[in-house]
């Protein structure tokens, strides 16, 4: 009886010790800039798009799940520069437009730590136009993945690089046919705060 007291007193204390060991998490603050190619199916006599650079800024709710794997959730905005070049016209010239998409996107991704200041990141995003431009709707879902260096100033906060590639409109909410879809790539710069 007195052990089996004295092994539940033990795990009484133990309990709280252990919980208290699992990390709670963080936010991140980020800043990216990038370019852009347009994919698309090339059709006779159809003008071109070309992407000219994207720039954007984000907060994310980073969790472990466990020594080397989080889960990390957020917004993003970003606003894009399409060109579109017209087919050649008769006269032997070309015309030249410039228009903004902007978008506000949910990434949800994973990210596996190694080498103590590297990780990779990988995940699904959901992107809504808030600008339309030229291009095809890019509202849909994507696919995010990337590679990075963090390192710890100290235990609460933490600064990271992630160069990353962002396909946009994968499956898209309005499908075209031919559909255009942006291919990003880019750098992430952010700043990391321990909870």
């Amino acid at each position: 009886m007195k052990k089996g007291l004295l092994t539940l007193c033990l795990m009484g204390i133990g309990v709280p010790g252990f919980c208290q060991d699992i990390p709670k998490g963080g936010l991140n603050f980020t800043i990216f800039n990038g370019t852009s190619e347009i994919l698309r199916t090339q059709l006779e006599g159809a003008g071109s798009f070309d992407g000219d650079g994207f720039y954007g800024v984000g907060i994310s709710y980073l969790k472990p799940l466990n020594r080397w794997l989080d889960i990390e959730a957020g917004v993003n905005y970003s606003k894009h520069t399409i060109m579109f070049t017209s087919h050649l016209h008769q006269d032997g010239g070309k015309t030249f437009s410039r228009s903004n998409l902007q978008t506000v996107s949910f990434p949800v991704t994973f990210r596996a730590n190694f080498l103590k200041y590297l990780f990779v990141n990988f995940g699904a995003v959901a992107d809504f136009e808030t600008n339309h431009s030229m291009l095809d709707n890019q509202s849909g879902i994507g696919a995010l993945a990337g590679i990075g260096f963090k390192y710890g100033f100290t235990p609460k906060v933490s600064a990271f690089v992630n160069p990353f590639l962002q396909q946009h409109a994968i499956i898209p909410f309005r499908p075209e046919n031919h559909q255009q879809r942006m291919l990003d790539a880019g750098v992430k710069l952010g700043v990391g705060l321990k909870l």
